[in-house]
């Protein structure tokens, strides 16, 4: 579980979550970095979003687009490192 903090102020940090998640070697702890990663970079979609609905503005939607576009990309690069950091079954 990720600290309501670390989530509150993930405007700043999911990057660093992000970049943690993917540098980490050991298996063990790549799935736990992930799974943060993951939770920050939903919460700040769900921020931007609702930021878009209840102050819209054309300099902010751009640059939020700009950040929402980021944050796909590195959710749709946490699911394919997920999928290949997961043990191999022996068959």
């Amino acid at each position: 579980m990720v600290m309501p903090y670390l989530i509150e102020n993930s405007e700043k940090n999911w990057q660093e979550f992000y970049r943690a998640a993917i540098a980490e070697r050991d298996a063990g702890e790549a799935a736990d970095l992930i799974a943060h990663a993951e939770e920050i970079i939903v919460s700040r979609t769900r921020t931007l979003f609702d930021q878009s609905l209840f102050h819209p503005s054309i300099g902010a939607a751009y640059k939020h687009g700009q950040e929402r576009s980021a944050l796909d990309a590195a959710l749709y690069a946490l699911s394919v490192l997920k999928q290949y950091s997961r043990p191999k079954v022996a068959a």
